[in-house]
């Protein structure tokens, strides 16, 4: 006869030995796998091999004390209806409301953001965050107003994604991330047939409202996406933390910003290009830092430095992530880049 006890189970008058419990049950009998009570905060369901504890619907696993086996529970963020780890936005299974929908990141797991069709009043998306947007039929949009409405999906996926990384409409150079403060008279008078009325700082740099930016990105929609498809044919980034959606829409970034002729054209872009339509496995090696002499990697070993404009943007610590979507460098043993990995997260260190 066995006994369960605290932890362990035994084999009773047979005096065989005892073996550990799967680490999540609190007591077991028979087979280490199979548990008759679980650690506080989690219920009993099978796993692959036995049975074994995970958090309760609403609950995920400890961030602080994150493993597989859910041996401390936390509740979900406000977003998720169910979560593998609790009080991140980024790591729901489920979302909470009707309104919302899962943006996955890896595999599984992601975000919950707004459905089209709803503008987000905040991000993390909240229960009572989704309301419709206006005018009725608008497809998708980033405000309350009939302004915010956008008749492309993707270019609210592009403006909700300047609502969560700081992306300046307005830097040293440019404005809407793409217009030179020189612009010529002939020009600024198209861009006010698109954008409407622009004020200006008294010393003639337009100032427009991020409103009046989206809506010239939504007429230079067409122009982007046909770029991206000329120059990233095979764009195939590896799923960690972020969709592939999210990469891509950094790389349209790209285009924006240092137009199509610089990424063709400039021999300092041409072994970026060339890695970004590798296949998603290619990316573990790829690294990318900023720092003094901002620089990246693709072999996890070699180091090159930024092409000139990007290094120079007011947007570089956004337009890195693409780098760093699969990236594996800093995981590996030993690994030659521990400067510049301890440059992406202070207190980063390769593994040992």
């Amino acid at each position: 006869m066995r006994n369960a006890v605290l932890g362990t189970f035994m084999c009773g008058a047979s005096e065989l030995p005892c073996a550990e419990c799967h680490p999540s049950c609190l007591n077991c009998d028979v087979t280490p796998g199979i548990c008759q009570s679980c650690r506080a905060g989690a219920d009993a369901v099978a796993f692959p091999h036995g049975q074994a504890c995970r958090c309760i619907d609403g609950k995920g696993t400890d961030k602080v004390n994150a493993n597989l086996y859910h041996e401390v529970c936390s509740p979900c963020s406000d977003s998720c209806a169910t979560c593998f780890i609790g009080n991140d936005d980024y790591n729901c299974y489920t979302c909470k409301v009707s309104t919302t929908e899962l943006v996955k990141q890896s595999r599984d797991l992601g975000s919950c953001s707004c459905r089209d069709g709803y503008q987000p009043g905040r991000i993390p998306v909240l229960e009572s965050d989704c309301v419709p947007c206006v005018p009725a039929g608008c497809p998708a949009c980033v405000g309350p107003t009939a302004q915010d409405c956008f008749s492309s999906v993707a270019v609210a996926e592009f403006a909700r994604l300047s609502m969560t990384i700081p992306l300046p409409e307005t830097t040293a150079t440019h404005i809407c991330y793409c217009i030179p403060l020189d612009l010529p008279t002939c020009a600024s008078n198209v861009l006010v047939e698109i954008m409407g009325s622009l004020a200006d700082d008294g010393n003639g740099v337009y100032q427009p409202q991020v409103s009046q930016c989206y809506t010239l990105l939504n007429a230079m929609w067409p122009y982007i996406t046909y770029w991206f498809t000329e120059i990233f044919p095979t764009f195939d980034p590896a799923i960690v933390y972020r969709p592939k959606s999210f990469s891509a829409l950094i790389v349209k970034l790209w285009i924006l910003e240092f137009t199509p002729s610089e990424l063709v054209n400039n021999p300092d872009w041409k072994p970026i290009v060339t890695a970004f339509n590798q296949p998603a496995a290619a990316y573990a090696n790829y690294l990318a830092w900023i720092g003094t002499t901002p620089g990246y990697t693709l072999d996890g070993t070699s180091t090159h430095p930024m092409p000139a404009a990007l290094a120079a943007s007011g947007s570089i610590s956004v337009y890195i992530i693409p780098f760093l979507s699969g990236s594996k460098v800093c995981d590996t043993s030993g690994c030659s880049m521990q400067a510049q990995c301890a440059l992406i997260m202070p207190g980063l260190e390769c593994s040992t």
